[in-house]
C-alpha cells in the first residue's frame, strides 16, 4: 500500500491548485480524478465561460481577485490560444495547462478512479478506497483534501452534512449547458433583441417553463459557434 503526505479527490481547478501548490512545498502528493481529464465541470459539463474575477480600484487600476495559481494556468492556457477576453478559454486547451502544472509539480495523478469508501479511527482519515479499472485500491495518506464538488469525501468519513437550503432543501438550480454551431453570427446578433423578447413572450404565454428572465448566451468559443446556458430547478430530496 502506497502512502503520500497529500491525497487530493477531485481533479477539477480547485483540486488541481491543491495539489500543485502541496507538491511545490515539498510533499508528495497524489490527484484522484474520476474523469480521463482534469478540470471539473469546467472539462465535463461544458461550463464557460469564466465569471468576471477582476475589479477596479479607486485609482483606476485593475485588480485580480483570483490571481495566483489561476493566473499561471490561464497564462499556460494562453500559449495555445489566446482568446477575445479574459472570461473565454479553450476547453481542450485548458486540459494541457492543468496537464502540465500537475506535470511540473511531480503531482502523480490517478484517471478514471472513483473513490468508493473511506477507514477512519477516531475521527482521523487514514486511508481512501478507490474504485478503478485495474479494481480497488487503498491508499494511506497524513492528510486529505475533498475537492470533489459533492462532498464525498466528507460524507464517506461520516462527517455532518446540510443538502440544499434549511427551509425546503432547494439547492442551486442546475444549469444545462449546450452549443450550437454553423450559426450566421451577423444574422443572430442582428436578432438578438428580438429573441429576447420572444423569450419573455413565450414565458408570460405559458409556452415556455424557465427560471431565467432572459437567453443566456457567450461567444469566444470559435466561428459560428453560440454557448448557451438553461436552467432547471430541482428539489433534491436527502437520503435517510
Amino acid at each position: 500500500m502506497k502512502k503520500y503526505n497529500l491525497v487530493v479527490v477531485g481533479g477539477g481547478l480547485t483540486g488541481v491548485a491543491s495539489a500543485v501548490s502541496a507538491a511545490r512545498e515539498g510533499l508528495s502528493v497524489l490527484l484522484v480524478e474520476r474523469s480521463g481529464g482534469l478540470g471539473g465541470a469546467l472539462n465535463n459539463s461544458l461550463v464557460y465561460p469564466f465569471m468576471p474575477y477582476t475589479t477596479k480600484l479607486k485609482d483606476g487600476t485593475k485588480k485580480y481577485l483570483s490571481a495566483g495559481l489561476f493566473s499561471e494556468m490561464r497564462s499556460k492556457h494562453d500559449k495555445y490560444y489566446v482568446a477575445d477576453n479574459e472570461l473565454h478559454f479553450i476547453t481542450e486547451y485548458f486540459k494541457f495547462a492543468l496537464d502540465e502544472m500537475v506535470m511540473e509539480s511531480k503531482v502523480d495523478v490517478l484517471f478514471h478512479a472513483v473513490l468508493s469508501g473511506v477507514n477512519t479511527n477516531d475521527s482521523k482519515i487514514n486511508s481512501v478506497i478507490l474504485t478503478t479499472k485495474s479494481g480497488k485500491m487503498e491508499i494511506e495518506s497524513d492528510f486529505f483534501i475533498d475537492a470533489t464538488g459533492d462532498g464525498d469525501l466528507f460524507y464517506l468519513a461520516g462527517c455532518e452534512y446540510q443538502l440544499g437550503r434549511e427551509s425546503d432543501g432547494f439547492c442551486q438550480p442546475m444549469t444545462t449547458c449546450f452549443r450550437v454551431s454553423g450559426i450566421n453570427e451577423e444574422v443572430f446578433y442582428k436578432d438578438i433583441k428580438m429573441m429576447q423578447e420572444k423569450y419573455k413572450e413565450y414565458k408570460a404565454e405559458g409556452r415556455l417553463s424557465n427560471p431565467r428572465e432572459n437567453i443566456l448566451m457567450f461567444a469566444g468559443i470559435g466561428d459560428g459557434v453560440i454557448h448557451f446556458n438553461t436552467t432547471r430547478v430541482i428539489k433534491h430530496n436527502p437520503v435517510d
